[in-house]
């Protein structure tokens, strides 16, 4: 026998609550709650269907054809992903992007770089949209990424002063994302979690200088360039989910 206290902190909706308790010779139970919290409710006291039944209400079930049936037709908007696709493809990453995306320092010398991305093009977005537990499975494909690229230095080093502009291209950029959907203060939002950013076949093609000086460009542009479209990309995903719901 025997009893303890603690205290759990409580999110909104349904909590699952595991308890293990073992003693010296090895002896387990294991019991578990479920425990609802919100910051408001609507009082059961007595409950009775009469007084309890909230008449003003909307309940929404999506199944699969709703979230993605496999046809995204832009004229006809009947599912997420056909949304989704539209609204990617409408992101103006030129004027999304910040300008610079970075500042680095090179390997030789002090000098420093300012990284700039410019005249970014992409094919049509695909989407593909998947339900999972609390929220969606969503993955977006950008085929042949292009873009201008201009390192912009400081001229510590007495040599090669001008900015380096190379051209990049990629046969792909593939971004997945687990967007769960969650209730905050009776606000419903959408987050992204476990976003993963492919960059496939990346192809840097330096104008004029190249060699030991700058074989670290294609490198660095891959660091930048993930990070840049997983902030990116996520952040425009939740922005206009939140906003739909």
């Amino acid at each position: 026998g025997g009893e303890f206290e603690t205290t759990v902190a409580l999110t909104y909706g349904v909590n699952i609550i595991h308890v293990r308790a073992a003693d010296p010779g090895e002896n387990i139970r294991e019991v578990g709650r479920a425990v609802m919290w919100s910051s408001r409710w609507l009082p059961l006291d007595p409950p009775a269907m009469d007084t309890d039944l909230v008449k003003s209400a909307v309940v929404v079930e999506l199944g699969q054809d709703a979230v993605d049936d496999g046809v995204h037709d832009p004229n006809q908007l009947n599912d997420l992903a056909t949304l989704f696709e539209v609204i990617v493809g409408g992101l103006n990453l030129n004027e999304l992007i910040p300008d610079p995306i970075g500042e680095f320092k090179a390997l030789i010398g002090n000098d420093m770089y300012q990284l700039r991305l410019t005249e970014i093009t992409f094919d049509k977005p695909a989407v593909t949209l998947r339900l999972i537990d609390g929220g969606i499975y969503l993955k977006i494909s950008l085929a042949n990424f292009k873009a201008r690229v201009q390192l912009k230095r400081t001229c510590d080093t007495p040599v090669l002063c001008d900015p380096i502009n190379t051209t990049m291209s990629a046969s792909s950029i593939v971004v997945e994302t687990d967007i769960a959907f969650t209730v905050v203060a009776g606000e419903a939002m959408a987050q992204a979690q476990n976003t993963k950013v492919e960059i496939n076949d990346l192809d840097v093609a330096l104008e004029g200088i190249a060699g030991f000086l700058v074989n670290w460009i294609p490198d660095l542009l891959r660091d930048q360039l993930t990070s840049l479209m997983e902030g990116l990309i996520t952040d425009q995903l939740e922005t206009q989910l939140t906003d739909m719901l």
